[in-house]
């Protein structure tokens, strides 16, 4: 029996993957496969049903080899580069991810989280969740390329990861897991890296950074929350609480960050 013959949207991206490119914008098909815009709609549908593409975003898709059909997903490392170029906005992989990519956090997250300069929804892909939020100043942020299967990937650097943590600590599960991956990221954490990111991130304010170190004193990272210490000692700042949307009357404040203790740390050590 003969067997039926690759349709031009396959070949073409038969060829994409033997190039190991993963992913593929609408734009770019019409433009490199001459067939009709209803036989590509078609295609596209067909090969979604045998889990050989995915439609990750309005226009954007993904290969998914024989290996990733089961999940019917490629892990988000392989593509997020070219999906946040697609959208046109800077990015850098965050919170619990980057902490994960670093090698801390033993609880793998439900979602891929990406920090963004733009206003965009959450991703739904299949069995993923792709989680983007906004930080207005996000061209500041230290960060490092991590290399993956099909290129690289920015991700902040284990001193930004630990202040992204602490200042969005409602989108990495609270503060008791934000304390419990600080314990694993800590031993990665350099002091005086520590310092320049308290130095460019204050421009958004200080409290996380109080914050931050009341924390690292709390998990016994002393040397790195006397770098924090000797840092806020030279500036002014004002009382915060631990734990924002939590009353402060009769509470306690650490003298040394200025931190209302509203919030009694129970990290799962």
């Amino acid at each position: 029996m003969r067997m039926p013959r690759p349709s031009p949207v396959q070949n073409y991206l038969d060829s994409l993957q033997a190039k190991g490119r993963y992913t593929f914008t609408h734009r770019e098909l019409s433009a490199n496969v001459p067939t009709t815009s209803a036989s590509l709609k078609l295609a596209l549908h067909r090969l979604g049903k045998k889990r050989r593409i995915l439609r990750v975003h309005n226009g954007f898709y993904v290969l998914v080899p024989l290996e990733y059909q089961a999940s019917g997903i490629l892990p988000p490392t392989w593509f997020t580069h070219d999906l946040m170029t697609h959208l046109g906005c800077g990015y850098y992989v965050a919170l619990l991810t980057a902490a994960r990519l670093h090698g801390a956090g033993h609880q793998a997250s439900q979602e891929f989280q990406v920090m963004t300069d733009a206003p965009l929804r959450n991703i739904q892909a299949g069995g993923l969740r792709i989680r983007l939020l906004r930080k207005t100043r996000l061209a500041i942020t230290p960060i490092q390329e991590k290399k993956v299967p099909t290129g690289f990937l920015r991700v902040s650097t284990p001193e930004a990861t630990a202040l992204d943590l602490v200042r969005y600590a409602h989108a990495a599960g609270g503060l008791d897991n934000v304390a419990t991956v600080l314990s694993e990221l800590a031993e990665l954490i350099d002091g005086q890296r520590l310092i320049e990111v308290a130095e460019i991130e204050s421009q958004m304010g200080k409290a996380p950074i109080q914050r931050l170190g009341y924390i690292l004193e709390f998990l016994g990272e002393n040397n790195l929350a006397a770098s924090l210490a000797s840092w806020l000692d030279t500036r002014r700042v004002h009382r915060v609480p631990l734990q924002v949307g939590v009353p402060l009357s009769r509470k306690r404040t650490s003298t040394r960050w200025k931190v209302a203790i509203n919030h009694e740390l129970e990290p799962d050590l």
